[in-house]
């Protein structure tokens, strides 16, 4: 495995809901923000209100290694259960990566589903890894259920974007 870098920002949008947010310093001098604690000295961060909601967005590594076509088409048959046409739905690329903190290894297509007027929109499914290489069922679960309350929320996400990384051994 390599480890790499992340980069978190942090946006404010406009929410019901407040959340805790765990606020760490990295060895390298930089800030980490967590759902969960990322380290001894974690500090609980709590955003409340009404009209605020932290929101971080990650910068994850690339993969060296491209993923395979069976995996693509998993990870696209995960999601079309959620779709509004599963059948039209299909992938334009995909990209493995992963998140050196936490080792989430993550594929994400670039795909395309129907909308409800007949178009095609862009999207992003987003299937967990498991280390052995094979669509991990609750990981991915999980970011069906983040995307629905992106949906209900009528927030789009930020999308996942990969860097390249210099290689580091573990």
């Amino acid at each position: 495995m390599r480890s790499g870098l992340i980069c978190i920002g942090l946006f404010v949008i406009g929410s019901a809901h407040s959340a805790d947010y765990y606020k760490c310093a990295q060895p390298d001098g930089s800030t980490r923000f967590s759902e969960e604690p990322c380290g001894n000295d974690a500090k609980i961060i709590s955003v409340k209100g009404p009209e605020k909601k932290l929101v971080a967005t990650q910068v994850w590594c690339r993969e060296a290694e491209a993923p395979t076509e069976k995996l693509v088409a998993d990870c696209v048959d995960k999601w079309r259960p959620s779709l509004r046409n599963p059948k039209a739905a299909y992938s334009e690329s995909a990209k493995l990566g992963f998140l050196s903190v936490s080792k989430e290894r993550m594929l994400v297509v670039e795909a395309r589903a129907q909308n409800g007027f007949g178009g095609m929109n862009a999207m992003q499914m987003k299937c967990s890894v498991t280390s052995h290489g094979d669509i991990d069922a609750a990981g991915t679960a999980k970011q069906l259920d983040l995307q629905k309350a992106f949906d209900e929320l009528k927030v789009t996400p930020t999308p996942i974007t990969f860097e390249s990384c210099p290689d580091q051994s573990q």
